[in-house]
């Protein structure tokens, strides 16, 4: 639970370092440095946001990250959006709406992956739902 609060308070820095660098103009060489760290704490932020077992921290990552598409381009590779995906059969409503409209904006940046991804879900639960309405027929068929 501290990680995961102590990886949102760094990622509010640098969200707000990143929205001041839009404004005024940075050295690409510095820039580079910091990608590597961006990239780790995002990592780190989607682990707690499909691991954690407070449904409040997951719906607090999930929620920023679809608030800020300021991390789009790390959020938009393979290893992120696989943990996106996990997120999509999370138990509570609001983090697989939170997850899905995540990977709907990211579709945009990765769309043969995200697309994809997305389709599988989608067949998964009209599969689910078509074994819901079976087993509900079985039972009026029984009465």
């Amino acid at each position: 639970m501290v990680e995961a609060m102590v990886a949102l308070v760094i990622l509010d820095q640098l969200m707000v370092r990143y929205a001041q660098c839009q404004l005024l103009p940075i050295n690409p060489c510095l820039q580079e440095l910091v990608e590597a760290p961006k990239l780790e704490i995002v990592e780190k932020l989607l682990i707690a946001a499909i691991a954690d077992a407070d449904v409040s921290v997951r719906q607090s990552v999930f929620l920023s990250l679809y608030g800020n598409g300021g991390f789009d381009e790390f959020l938009a590779q393979a290893n992120s959006l696989s943990a996106i995906f996990v997120a999509l059969n999370d138990e509570d409503f609001d983090v697989r709406e939170f997850a899905i409209s995540v990977a709907g904006r990211l579709s945009e940046k990765n769309p043969a992956y995200v697309l994809l991804a997305l389709r599988c879900h989608l067949i998964q639960l009209l599969m689910h739902l078509e074994q819901r309405l079976l087993s509900c027929r079985w039972v009026v068929m029984m009465q």
